[in-house]
């Protein structure tokens, strides 16, 4: 990392801003000309450029046209995670990380066929995909193992979770478990923002994946709403990790 901290502030070099930040089409050289341009704020420290994460949100912001917050980039090791069996991954497209970990032990599903799609397109290509509202799984009683839910869930509307539980709840076989990561989402305390980001580097299988998982700063939740939840529908709670900006929730069937 090229990063330095300068009055306790993080501050990123034009690399890092490459490869862990959303700059769609971004070049090293097209970054050094937003900052000689002041288009994208920062310093200028020796002959390297470094920008904040709130100097790189509003940038990207004002070229999406949306006001966005972003974490600290923060980093993920799936390598040594205990999923057993069949595995049904509850909002696999996009990256398809569950389906590229544990490949066709895999069922991933999810409510676009575009994102499921991406999936195929960013390395997952042994898991089985199919279009599917995850309240409503068309799956029979005690069919799997393992349910997964990486930063997916996040996604849904809040009022749907309670359904979401008790169809995975359905699903899983008994002993089964349900291994949820997901964001911390803070109440809003910036009325002009409208996404709430995490920036994360995912690593598996000698695979390093670089993405973000956003959703629009409109709700707020934590561990706690999730083990409230778990705990109603008969989830017995196995472990959980609490990091600054997400959590790791593994619960079990009982």
């Amino acid at each position: 990392m090229y990063m330095k901290q300068i009055d306790n502030i993080t501050y990123y070099n034009i690399l890092e801003i490459i490869e862990i930040f959303p700059s769609k089409g971004e070049t090293e050289g097209s970054i050094r000309k937003h900052f000689e341009k002041g288009l994208l704020k920062g310093k200028k420290i020796k002959e390297d450029w470094y920008a904040t994460k709130e100097d790189l949100a509003e940038f990207i912001g004002n070229k999406e046209g949306v006001n966005m917050f972003f974490t600290d980039p923060q980093e993920i090791d799936l390598n040594n995670i205990n999923l057993k069996g069949k595995i049904l991954d509850i909002g696999g497209g996009g990256e398809g990380i569950i389906g590229q970990l544990k490949g066709n032990s895999v069922v991933s599903i999810d409510l676009r066929k575009s994102e499921l799609e991406e999936a195929l397109e960013s390395g997952d290509k042994e898991s089985l995909k199919i279009i599917m509202d995850a309240k409503d799984l068309k799956f029979l009683d005690n069919t799997f193992d393992t349910i997964t839910a990486f930063f997916s869930i996040m996604y849904m509307p809040k009022n749907d979770y309670q359904k979401i539980f008790k169809e995975i709840y359905r699903v899983l076989k008994e002993e089964g478990e349900l291994v949820i990561w997901d964001l911390i989402i803070p109440q809003k305390r910036d009325a002009k923002k409208d996404l709430y980001i995490i920036l994360m580097k995912v690593n598996f299988n000698r695979k390093k994946i670089i993405t973000g998982y956003g959703t629009r700063w409109d709700k707020e939740q934590d561990i706690d709403y999730f083990i409230d939840i778990a705990d109603n529908i008969g989830f017995k709670i196995i472990d959980q990790n609490l990091k600054e900006d997400y959590f790791i929730l593994r619960l079990r069937k009982t």
